[in-house]
């Protein structure tokens, strides 16, 4: 029986002294413990790039896990998609800019309960059109059809024709300019 009582009082402060160990080690926050806030910063404030399908980088620093994700996911994508603490380069990835409008979107970094946004900004194709320097293209119409013309910008008025120009519903195909 006094043999038992030993083995019982030899359990139960096993038990306490693993408890009370398990409570302040690794894993377990005290009290005393400060929070860890989650950051994250990025090597750029916003990227820009022209209307040709292109690859740029993001280098991502951070003291938690992260992820991100892109607002225009048809013309615009990221890999990885996120990351560990620490430091790692994502690549944003742009397709051809074949509109005639640019284009924007946003990353968007998650860490923690926090967010940064990223503005992407992609240029969009010119018509092939080389304007010289000191004119700037305009249209007139007719009853027939629309006309490109070049004209002055430094205060001259004598608009030059532009020569071979087609024209049809959102496309102009020039294969000439007179100038004279």
């Amino acid at each position: 029986m006094k043999r038992l009582l030993q083995y019982l009082a030899f359990g139960l402060l096993s038990l306490s002294a693993a408890a009370a160990l398990s409570s302040s080690s690794c894993g377990g926050a005290s009290s005393n413990d400060p929070e860890v806030v989650p950051e994250l910063s990025t090597d750029k404030e916003e990227l820009a790039a022209s209307y040709e399908a292109t690859e740029l980088t993001v280098n991502v620093t951070a003291n938690c896990e992260w992820g991100v994700s892109s607002g225009a996911t048809d013309w615009c994508t990221v890999s990885p998609s996120g990351g560990l603490s620490g430091s790692s380069t994502v690549k944003v990835s742009l397709t051809e800019n074949f509109t005639r409008d640019a284009r924007e979107t946003v990353l968007t970094f998650r860490f923690g309960s926090a967010r940064k946004t990223m503005n992407v900004k992609q240029e969009c194709k010119e018509d092939g059109v080389n304007i010289p320097a000191g004119y700037k293209l305009v249209w007139t119409s007719s009853t027939q059809a629309a006309h490109p013309h070049l004209i002055p910008t430094n205060g001259g008025t004598r608009p030059e024709a532009v020569v071979g120009a087609t024209t049809s519903f959102r496309t102009m195909s020039l294969t000439g300019c007179t100038m004279a």
